[in-house]
Parts: C-alpha cells; sequence; structure tokens
C-alpha cells in the first residue's frame, strides 16, 4: 500500500543515520494513512517516529490547509508515547488559539516569522488515578504560545532568535530569546533569554545558557553538561 490509485505516497518508512562528530543516532519514521486534499497536497496522515535515545511516539496530523502560496495555515497534531508516559496524550493545534485560527506570518524566503499553537496536555486514561487523589482525571493542562519576530542567520538559515509569549494557569510568562548559536552539528551551543511574567510583575530574569563545553552533549545528541547563569 505505499502508493494510492492517483500514484500518490501512501505509507513509507524511513532509516537515518546520523554518525561522526561524536554523534551517533539512528531514527526509523513510518508515515502511514497519508491523505490529500483536490490539489494533491497532504491533507493528513500518522506518522511514528523510533530514535535512538528517545521514547517512540506517533503523531497523527490532520486538517492541514494551505495559503495560495502552498505554506502551512494550519494543522492539529495528537502526539501519543508508545513507550514511557504512555497515559500522556498532547494536541497540539497550529494556527489556532484556542478559541478562533490565526494565520501565521512567512518571510520571502518561506521561513516562519510568527505563530500561533495552542496545546492540551491529558491524561489518557481515565481508569487510574495516578495521584492518589480520588480524582481519576489526573492532568489537564492547556498552553496557548505565540512566537513572533523569528529571526535567521542570512548564511545558515538558523534561528538566531524569536519573542515567545506563553499563557497558561492564568499566568502569562514572555520570553525574549536572543543570540542563539549552534555548534558544527546543528545543537545549540549558547543563547540568552529576558523573560518577564504576569505572576511577578516589575520583575525581569535574563538567563545565558552555554552547552559548549567538549561533552556538553551524548552520542545520541541528548544535552549532557550544560551552564545557565541567571540575573534578577
Amino acid at each position: 500500500d505505499s502508493y494510492n490509485d492517483k500514484g500518490q505516497l501512501f505509507h513509507y518508512q524511513e532509516t537515518k543515520s546520523e554518525t561522526g562528530l561524536g554523534l551517533d543516532v539512528t531514527t526509523i519514521t513510518t508515515r502511514e494513512a497519508i491523505s490529500y486534499n483536490d490539489s494533491g497536497q497532504m491533507s493528513s496522515y500518522i506518522e511514528t517516529l523510533d530514535r535512538d535515545g528517545q521514547a517512540k511516539t506517533q503523531t497523527t496530523r490532520s486538517g492541514i490547509t494551505y495559503n495560495t502560496l502552498g505554506q502551512i495555515k494550519y494543522y492539529q497534531d495528537v502526539l501519543t508515547n508508545l513507550e514511557g508516559a504512555t497515559d500522556l496524550i498532547t494536541t497540539v493545534a497550529f494556527g489556532y488559539d484556542g478559541v478562533q485560527q490565526v494565520l501565521p506570518t512567512y518571510d520571502t524566503k518561506g521561513r516562519l516569522l510568527s505563530y500561533t499553537e495552542y496545546k492540551i496536555e491529558d491524561d489518557n486514561d481515565k481508569t487510574k488515578d495516578l495521584n492518589n487523589d480520588k480524582d481519576t482525571d489526573d492532568l489537564t493542562v492547556s498552553t496557548l504560545t505565540v512566537r513572533e519576530s523569528i529571526a535567521y542567520d542570512p548564511v545558515t538559515g538558523q534561528m538566531t532568535g524569536y519573542t515567545e509569549t506563553q499563557a497558561k494557569d492564568n499566568q502569562s510568562t514572555t520570553a525574549i530569546r536572543e543570540d542563539i548559536v549552534y555548534n558544527l552539528l546543528g545543537q545549540i551551543k549558547s543563547y540568552t533569554d529576558t523573560i518577564t511574567s504576569t505572576l511577578t510583575p516589575g520583575l525581569t530574569q535574563t538567563i545565558t545558557f552555554i552547552a559548549d563545553f567538549p561533552d556538553s552533549y551524548n552520542d545520541k545528541g541528548q544535552l549532557f553538561h550544560y551552564q545557565e547563569t541567571k540575573s534578577e
């Protein structure tokens, strides 16, 4: 069933190996049940991701819509863990603020400049009381994220900064991330965050993150050693 009756890709598997410079990671991606709109654009699929050093996950993406340039306007992801935290189900709506759709913006090179994302984290098993509070609904958290003023390196195209506001539990936090620097593997070496919150008006936190040590990342690309300096 790799192709449908229109000759469009319907089901495939991709194996990616990353080796060298201290990295040794294999990622197996399986995408299936791919559907298309009348313009031949992908509208939904189910993707299973199995990466060394991480829990195996499955994402069901649906409702993908596009602008007239073929850039994504909206989609919904439902993410589940096939290993580890299997009782957690996360629903993410890109281009949505919890009430209505909000169009993302792109620059002239087709890169995202701003977007809105609404996420709900929920307990997928309502039969168990995991935290012993006599309520089997152990988790329901919604988070609204607005990321804007996204900047890119003109040569590499890597993201160098942005402003992100997250609203959750009746409070809002804004982080201005600047001066993002990467190593040769595309892993983050350093950045600076300036953070304000409605929970602590008048307080500004500045956090400098450094992961530029010889052992900052392990061979699976996971963060192993870093330094963080916070001033308030």
